[in-house]
């Protein structure tokens, strides 16, 4: 064999140089044949070392034997294998059942003149061997082919043989018997053994990545023996043969669909940017226009609303005043019997002076019985007069017509307080019940945070979890492909003290969504087309950091004891992108964390105390004392939520309970407003009393007492005339007050006529407005508006004395805004 085949040095430098280096990747390092074709009888080896070896040699001596041994190694069978194709023969003239006999010449009979295949082996009882062993000299791992051929019933039979290691055909292929249990035979020898191609070349693929194609193009490439054109070499040996003109004529089409698509999406695009202005200034419009047409909702619903209140207000007015002056001609009738009564006395008395006798006697027992039943009935009117004085907590008593004055001076002001006491009472309950709200929402908001949070683990405000949430669904991500800075962050739990301040630096850090390198596409894309909202589909604002693929790292010393960043636990293991973001918190978030003011005022770095006073530089500082920057419940940081859980419990108890506070104290304002409307009834009635002789049963008990004097004086005395004289004057100066009194009455039931006709009248107009209104069905309408109405006038109710003013000016204010 060694004068076959030669191993030729290159001598070009550049080759030269190669082959003293180390080749890369597995490389031939010796081939081995046993009876296969004209290699007969025994072990015939080429060992190439891994280098580049050129086969030389005259025709016949074997080049292409050696050449189809590694092709049967390696092509598949069912590929049409190039047998001696180098040599210029054609595709038949070789077979791997003429290389398994050894057939050598080929020679005609001299009787027939036909050719006749002369073999080695003729009987076909030996077996072939291929074996060819491979080697990678950078990492010094070795594997090994090797094919077992024999002959059966006519056909060739395989046995297919894989191992991690050097062998050969002397050591660990010969001396084989029972061709039919070689599989069996060759795993004892410590090879990978199968009947089947494709797991022995699974193998192969496993040990050197190589692919089934590569296979293919080895098979063609060994046929070459000239190479006049690359572009047709790789046309014919290196690509498939595919309908490569349908395939760009589709690409054609597919351009010129995508470039259709982006001239849409250009055009669609400007008329987007045309259309946001108009879209602006339409939403500034719509909601001017809603206002507008609120405005003339209420005006309208004015027409209706105003002549309601005048027959809400006015009705009750109206009995009510009817009931006084019911009350003031009763009066009036009462004032006129006793005028009467006293000018018949007085006529009686003057007939007695003219008499000065008996006559006198006999009357008095009969002015006695007259006096004592006006006393009787005065004093039960008495009695209900202190009665109502006592429902206003009114405790004094009326001896005597000025006490009477007086306290009925007292009542028109206590009525002016006791409703401006109810108007202050209603407009505080209005306002707890306004103040009511805000807690209340701020219970429902805990509540529903409270629910969201038993659902999860963070301690994301439940608007960033909903934006994070429908953008992985979108793009089909995972909350860790995604995470929150704040989810991979959070304060020791001994270090709590420094929780608010910490918060207050790292807050807009936390909320930061992080976006890795691989995904900022489809992130960005997404958050430029989408608008982001909550789940009550309220705008929401999100800030993405872009991480990069690699680990940052920090130059410089490592951060100080009092840093900010030793007071941090960090979520190990949970995103890759955790050594970005304690790089982060040290490169821009490294506060000293100062014990006292003093500590923090000398400080020539960043610097921050608990009272989340924070230092930036020399020059700027800053101090954040709103509630919700140090509340714990709006605390973002941290992947594990049971204290914001818990503190968001208490919260929740102490809004119910600040609740229950205003709706004790509403109920209790609602039972004083009672007990004032009360009061103000009580006093409404005592004016009603317009006269202190109404209730005047004393000055009829000391008439009967001076009528048992002057019955006594004339049954003891005859002098009758003096003291008849005395009681005829003091009679005539009752009359002159009685009739005094009656013009009074009769001024206040003139007036009293007077604003009822009015009341009246204004009443029947209204009625007249309201009736024209529900006949052409516009009632029904501003009915829906009256809830709005009586909001504008809860600030001063409506009364019967300002409802004229207060709809004049309503309705100037209204038509100013239009």
């Amino acid at each position: 064999m060694n004068d076959l085949f030669a191993g030729l040095e290159p001598t070009v430098d550049g080759l030269a140089e190669a082959s003293s280096s180390v080749l890369p990747g597995f490389r031939l390092h010796r081939l081995e044949v046993l009876n296969w074709g004209t290699f007969d009888g025994a072990v015939h080896a080429l060992t190439l070392d891994g280098q580049t070896t050129l086969l030389v040699g005259q025709n016949g001596t074997g080049k292409s034997t050696l050449v189809d041994a590694l092709l049967t190694l390696l092509v598949k069978p069912g590929k049409t294998r190039n047998y001696n194709l180098a040599a210029g023969a054609n595709k038949t003239e070789r077979t791997e059942k003429s290389y398994i006999l050894g057939a050598y010449d080929r020679r005609s009979q001299e009787e027939d003149n036909r050719a006749e295949v002369r073999y080695l082996r003729p009987g076909g009882t030996t077996y072939s061997v291929l074996l060819a062993c491979f080697r990678n000299r950078s990492s010094g791992h070795v594997f090994t082919l090797a094919l077992l051929l024999y002959l059966s019933d006519g056909g060739v039979e395989k046995v297919y043989c894989f191992a991690n290691d050097e062998r050969s055909i002397a050591r660990d292929c010969s001396g084989l018997k029972g061709m039919d249990k070689l599989p069996q035979e060759m795993r004892k020898r410590g090879f990978k053994a199968s009947t089947k191609y494709t797991e022995y070349f699974e193998w192969f693929r496993k040990a050197t990545g190589v692919q089934e194609q590569a296979m293919d193009m080895f098979n063609q490439t060994v046929a070459v023996k000239d190479i006049q054109r690359l572009n047709d070499f790789i046309r014919k040996h290196m690509l498939e043969a595919r309908p490569w003109g349908e395939k760009v004529d589709e690409l054609f089409r597919h351009f010129k669909d995508l470039s259709d698509a982006h001239q849409e999406l250009e055009r669609v695009r400007q008329q987007r940017d045309l259309l946001e202005p108009i879209e602006k200034h339409g939403a500034a419009f719509r909601q001017q226009a809603e206002e507008l047409l609120l405005t003339e909702c209420l005006l309208a619903a004015a027409d209706s609303y105003f002549p309601t209140k005048v027959i809400e207000l006015f009705m009750p007015e109206i009995e009510r005043r009817q009931g006084e002056l019911d009350e003031t001609r009763a009066a009036q009738q009462r004032l006129k019997t006793d005028i009467a009564t006293a000018q018949d006395e007085c006529y009686r008395l003057k007939t007695e002076i003219e008499q000065a006798g008996g006559e006198r006697l006999r009357q008095i027992p009969l002015l006695i019985e007259t006096h004592a039943a006006q006393s009787a009935a005065k004093r039960t009117t008495y009695e209900r007069y202190l009665h109502t004085l006592r429902d206003a907590a009114i405790t004094e008593s009326i001896p005597d017509a000025a006490a009477f004055d007086q306290m009925r001076a007292r009542l028109a002001p206590l009525r002016e307080e006791l409703q401006a006491a109810i108007t202050a009472n209603d407009r505080q309950r209005t306002a707890l019940i306004e103040s009511r709200v805000e807690p209340v929402s701020s219970l429902r908001e805990a509540e529903a945070e409270l629910q969201l949070l038993t659902q999860r683990q963070g301690n994301l405000p439940p608007e960033y979890v909903e934006i994070r949430r429908r953008m992985c669904e979108e793009l089909r991500l995972t909350e860790r492909d995604l995470p929150f800075a704040a989810e991979l962050i959070a304060v020791k739990p001994d270090e709590r003290s420094w929780e608010a301040s910490i918060e207050m630096v790292l807050r807009s850090f936390g909320l930061s969504l992080l976006v890795p390198q691989r995904h900022y596409h489809l992130v960005s894309r997404y958050v430029d087309q989408t608008r982001l909202r909550d789940t009550r589909g309220n705008g929401q604002k999100l800030v993405y950091l872009l991480v990069g693929e690699r680990e940052r790292q920090v130059a410089g010393p490592i951060p100080e004891s009092r840093s900010l960043l030793w007071k941090l636990d960090f979520r190990d293991g949970w995103s890759p992108l955790l050594p970005w973001v304690k790089t982060e918190v040290q490169e821009h978030h490294s506060f000293r964390c100062c014990e006292t003011v003093e500590e923090f005022q000398q400080s020539h770095e960043r610097a921050l105390n608990r009272e989340r006073h924070l230092k930036h530089n020399s020059a700027r500082h800053e101090k954040d004392d709103r509630k919700r920057v140090s509340d714990p419940r709006y605390f973002v940081l941290g992947w594990d939520n049971k204290e914001k859980k818990r503190r968001l419990a208490e919260a929740i108890e102490s809004l119910k309970r600040h609740v229950s506070q205003l709706d004790s104290r509403i109920d209790q304002l609602q039972m004083e407003a009672n007990a004032v409307r009360v009061r103000l009834v009580a006093v409404e009635a005592a004016q009603r009393f317009t006269s202190f002789a109404e209730i005047d049963f004393v000055t009829h008990e000391q008439e009967i007492s001076e009528l048992r004097r002057e019955q006594k004086a004339l049954e003891e005395n005859n002098d009758t005339l003096r003291m008849l004289k005395q009681r005829l004057a003091e009679r005539e100066q009752l009359v002159a007050a009685l009739q005094d009194n009656r013009d009074q009455t009769l001024k206040h039931e003139q007036g009293l006529e007077s604003e009822i006709a009015k009341a009246k009248t204004w009443v029947s107009h209204n009625r007249q407005l309201l009736s024209r209104s529900q006949a052409d069905g516009s009632f029904e309408r501003h009915v829906a508006s009256f809830l709005d109405l009586d909001i504008a006038f809860a600030d001063r109710p409506l009364t019967v004395e300002n409802l004229v003013d207060r709809q004049r000016d309503f309705e100037r204010e209204r038509r100013v805004e239009q």
